[in-house]
């Protein structure tokens, strides 16, 4: 990939990061303004119920930007890659349309578990919707990852961006007279032109003219995937039981008013975190492809990148540390110590797994996730084990920072390893920080650097 290339990437990856902010807050906005915040809370735990059915994903599409590139980077035929599409995307489509039927009555009943009264009838006749943009979602999902996989990752983000505008005219124009389904409607709309379009974009990618319907499943390229897949799900869900687990801990041992005030400043760091490793998404596929053709390659590649995100992390965590009185006073009209506190505490925890994301996709890239996985574990179980350790003599306080110690060393122990195991230097060469300092300012353009040679 061309330096011009990966500049254009990262700009429109954080480009969509912003956009996609934006539009959620106006979407969110829309539904308390005209539907109150008890609808907020059943369409979010609508959405929660059927989410929850990731935890039988095959893994098609984790590793598929991945294979993607390595094929090309094989020199194979032209159409070797978009075989690797069409069997992921023909794979999810089959296996979501079953697991959204199977899901109706479970998430029916477990709905009832959790509301009472009418609102349950209107949490249910949602479901249908909610079902539907989730299996419609992780369809659209194979070929947002292929595009990434064939390093256009900048069209990928310019499609999300027009269908996320298309669904916040859709919600705009039906909320009034559909209520919440009018906000599900708009969501499905999204998914369906994301999908067809993200198709039609990967078609070009792979260089083929005309009109063209995906319809080929290859047992080689499903082996691979599922292989990869489902080493990726492990993975996946250590990661996502990292929230439940730690805000579990804080509601058990801090309090409720200490896991608001939590919950508020995470909000906030997380939102910044992403804008960081927004461009990161690159380098799985940037990995995959010079791990191929050249260690060395994958070295320098490597370098320029942690070069890069440990100076913008630094930037962005120490900010969003400082300037936490002001984030405060625009929040709770108040500047509140707690507050400021746990954002301090956050902002070092995530500063040191932010750092180790340059590791986390060289394992990523390379095929390599035992040490992503260990990493992630120790995350997720590591934070209520601190919880409950420093809670008794600090408190809330107590159990933020054994959150964001467990998220850290996770993160940490991922990088450290994934280095060695490769022969890839831990820190970065004088070589990296004087490039970088040569383009100094511009983040998104010395981000770019890392894949001048790929």
């Amino acid at each position: 990939m061309s330096l011009g290339g990966l500049k254009r990437n990262a700009t429109w990856n954080l480009l969509e990061v912003l956009v996609s902010s934006v539009v959620l807050f106006v979407l969110y906005r829309l539904i308390l303004k005209h539907l109150g915040v008890a609808s907020l809370g059943i369409w979010s735990l609508v959405l929660a119920t059927t989410s929850l059915a990731r935890v039988a994903d095959l893994g098609a599409a984790g590793g598929l930007g991945r294979y993607v590139a390595v094929s090309q980077a094989r020199g194979g035929r032209s159409d070797d890659a978009l075989i690797y599409v069409e069997t992921a995307l023909l794979t999810n489509v089959g296996f979501y349309l079953v697991l959204g039927l199977l899901l109706y009555w479970p998430a029916w009943w477990g709905l009832g578990l959790s509301i009472h009264g009418p609102a349950i009838e209107q949490a249910r006749a949602l479901l249908p919707f909610a079902i539907g943009s989730f299996v419609l979602q992780n369809i659209s999902n194979v070929v947002t990852a292929a595009l990434i996989g064939f390093h256009r990752s900048y069209q990928k983000s310019m499609l999300t961006l027009l269908t996320l505008m298309v669904q916040a005219g859709v919600a705009l124009a039906t909320v009034q007279t559909l209520g919440l389904r009018g906000v599900a409607l708009a969501q499905i709309v999204q998914y369906v032109l994301l999908a067809c379009g993200g198709w039609f974009l990967v078609v070009r990618a792979a260089g083929v003219t005309g009109f063209a319907v995906p319809w080929r499943i290859r047992m080689a390229p499903l082996r691979e995937l599922m292989g990869f897949g489902l080493r990726l799900q492990v993975l996946n869900i250590a990661s996502f039981l990292f929230d439940p687990f730690t805000k579990f801990a804080f509601s058990s041992l801090g309090g409720l008013s200490a896991l608001g005030m939590y919950e508020l400043a995470s909000r906030g760091i997380l939102q910044v975190r992403q804008l960081v490793v927004a461009p990161g998404q690159n380098l799985t596929p940037l990995f995959a492809a010079a791990h191929e053709r050249d260690p060395g390659e994958m070295r320098r590649i490597y370098d320029s990148a942690l070069t890069v995100i440990g100076v913008a992390s630094s930037v962005a965590m120490l900010g969003m540390a400082v300037g936490s009185p002001i984030l405060s006073l625009i929040w709770m009209h108040r500047i509140d110590p707690l507050f400021v506190l746990f954002s301090f505490i956050l902002a070092g925890g995530w500063f040191f797994n932010t750092l180790s994301t340059p590791g986390f996709f060289l394992g990523m890239g390379t095929g390599r996730l035992r040490w992503n996985i260990v990493g992630s574990l120790i995350s997720t179980l590591g934070s209520p084990s601190l919880a409950w350790l420093l809670a008794k003599p600090l408190g809330g306080v107590g159990v933020a920072a054994g959150a964001m110690i467990a998220i850290g060393s996770g993160g940490v122990v991922t990088w450290v390893l994934n280095c060695r195991s490769l022969n890839v230097p831990i820190w970065p060469s004088r070589e990296a920080w004087a490039c970088l300092l040569a383009r100094v300012p511009g983040a998104g353009g010395a981000l770019a650097k890392l894949g001048g040679r790929a």
